[in-house]
């Protein structure tokens, strides 16, 4: 099992970063190596989300369980797909008086197949950093500063 985490503060409000981040649809146009989205809602405070990633050499697609907890967290699990074990969670609080938010990614997964589990394993090293660049950038994108 490998679990991730990265911490960083942003200029954005909670409101702002969570509802990025939440906005599954829209990944494909700016976060590296997803390649299409599909959502289903469930209700007002969760989803299915089919994803799927890869490059030109390698490709896969899996199928999460989003929870929301507004302005808060937001969770994923994945419930289909090539992992023996995939969750996520992005965390967001308050810092600066609100002007600022600290946001925490984490990520705990393996992969069914040994082989692709060592094979990912540098891809899947950076992607924390990954992730927060993309959202920080797309951030700057919708809100500036």
């Amino acid at each position: 099992m490998t679990v991730l985490s990265l911490n960083k503060r942003l200029s954005y409000s909670r409101q702002q970063l969570f509802n990025l981040v939440a906005d599954v649809e829209n990944y494909p146009s700016f976060v590296p190596g997803i390649l299409k989205t599909k959502v289903i809602p469930l209700d007002a405070f969760q989803f299915q989300s089919e994803v799927f990633f890869g490059n030109r050499i390698f490709q896969e697609r899996y199928t999460c369980l989003v929870k929301l907890d507004p302005f808060h967290q937001i969770h994923t699990d994945s419930i289909q797909g090539p992992f023996q074990h995939l969750k996520s969670q992005w965390s967001f609080y308050d810092a600066q008086g609100g002007e600022q938010t600290d946001v925490q990614f984490k990520i705990d997964f393996i992969f069914k197949n040994k082989f692709i589990q060592r094979l990912a394993q540098p891809f899947f090293q950076d992607l924390p950093k990954v992730m927060m660049q993309a959202f920080e950038e797309q951030a700057k994108k919708l809100y500036g500063i």
